[in-house]
């Protein structure tokens, strides 16, 4: 984002290739997935989306400050200053409303949808129940477990997204005192707006990117047990 000052610096190959890669790991991705679960490796193919938004999520935290910078790529490139809460009334903001009104119910709606067939077919009694879809969802949630299962997939699971971010902090460490030669330079990424956090307040911004991604993620974490393939 703000990457070039205006449309007149971006090259056309540019968006071809950004919507290519898109694309491309997007296929890519599903098709590790797909090897992952027909060999019953399943935790294997939740790490890879689970590593996929830790990194995205990486780079928003990092770069909170163009993320969230409520002025043009001009402003951006002039240092106009903008207050965090400014982001709230720009066109960034009502842009990823607009498409959150697409996708968000595109990811959340078919979730619901398959855990309550899967509820129906772990609990038959459910299927005569005048008990709203919502409340399926949750019952799905609460009793589809046991607790050994629970403590494995959370175990799991929260050992890629720390590993993910220990990494980021170290390559963020790393960038500071190896890359970059002066307080001067290490400067630059002092915040205003939050001063006491100095040079380390990207840093602070992908703890918190990271935080909220474990919200998201935390909804899938309590999966049923895949049934055991047995030899014969």
């Amino acid at each position: 984002m703000f990457v070039f000052a205006n449309k007149g610096e971006l090259h056309p190959l540019l968006p071809f290739g950004f919507a290519l890669t898109n694309v491309l790991l997007g296929f890519v991705g599903f098709l590790l997935a797909y090897r992952h679960v027909k060999r019953a490796h399943y935790y294997s193919a939740h790490t890879l989306w689970v590593r996929s938004y830790s990194i995205m999520f990486g780079i928003l935290g990092f770069g909170y400050r163009r993320f969230l910078y409520a002025g043009t790529g001009a402003e951006w490139v002039a240092d106009k200053k903008y207050l965090a809460a400014d982001f709230f009334h720009s066109d960034v903001f009502c842009t990823l409303c607009a498409m959150g009104v697409i996708v968000i119910p595109l990811l959340i709606v078919p979730q619901i949808k398959w855990s309550v067939s899967l509820s129906h077919s772990l609990f038959p009694a459910l299927r005569f129940s005048p008990l709203p879809h919502p409340v399926h969802f949750l019952r799905f949630y609460a009793s589809g477990n046991t607790y050994d299962h629970q403590v494995d997939i959370w175990s799991y699971v929260i050992g890629k997204w720390l590993t993910n971010v220990v990494l980021g902090a170290i390559g963020y460490i790393a960038f500071l005192f190896g890359y970059l030669q002066s307080d001067a330079e290490r400067n630059r990424f002092i915040d205003e707006e939050f001063p006491i956090f100095g040079y380390y307040m990207p840093l602070v911004g992908f703890f918190f990117a990271q935080a909220a991604l474990f919200l998201i993620i935390s909804g899938q974490l309590l999966l049923p047990r895949p049934p055991k393939v047995h030899a014969e």
